[in-house]
């Protein structure tokens, strides 16, 4: 199953501090105490455990990040890798830069309900950790919806977002 994830969205100084980071501790470090520990909701969205089926949904029905076509292959784990597997195997943040926030949040607002469910129904189950199903897809569904007005607020106010999520 995978772990619970929070997309924030960041000033131009936060972004410039953490990329000023080498390393993934001082980064996982400074995600927390920047970020977590403050959890000011006007610039986060929580995702739970859903980022996996939301991103599959936009992407084809595949979890590999580099199935689909920017923007809808950002919107979860974002357009560049700033820790993964290589670096913490417990801790994974993606970015998306502020002009490429801009056309995240275009492409947002054209997904339905029904893209999105059409979306879930190309997740081979044998290849997804949640419980597929029509509870899983209301789950799914219940986590999107915050997801465009995020993105929006992020566009507009020039803010870069992070993906975070523990594993």
């Amino acid at each position: 199953m995978p772990g619970r994830a929070v997309l924030f969205a960041i000033t131009p100084a936060h972004l410039e501090a953490l990329e000023a980071l080498d390393d993934p501790d001082e980064r996982v470090e400074f995600i927390e105490e920047t970020f977590e520990e403050p959890w000011d909701e006007t610039w986060l969205c929580e995702l739970d455990k859903a980022w996996d089926a939301i991103h599959r949904c936009l992407n084809e029905g595949c979890l590999d990040d580099e199935v689909g076509e920017f923007p809808m292959s950002a919107v979860i784990f974002g357009r560049t890798h700033v820790m993964g597997d290589e670096d913490e195997p417990d801790y994974y943040v993606g970015l998306t830069r502020p002009e490429d926030v801009v056309a995240v949040a275009a492409a947002l607002v054209t997904i339905t309900e029904e893209s999105l469910r059409e979306g879930y129904a190309r997740i081979d189950p044998d290849d997804y950790d949640g419980d597929f199903g029509d509870d899983d897809l209301a789950y799914t569904l219940g986590w999107f919806v915050d997801l465009p007005a995020f993105w929006r607020r992020a566009a507009d106010s020039g803010r870069a977002v992070i993906f975070a999520c523990d594993r």
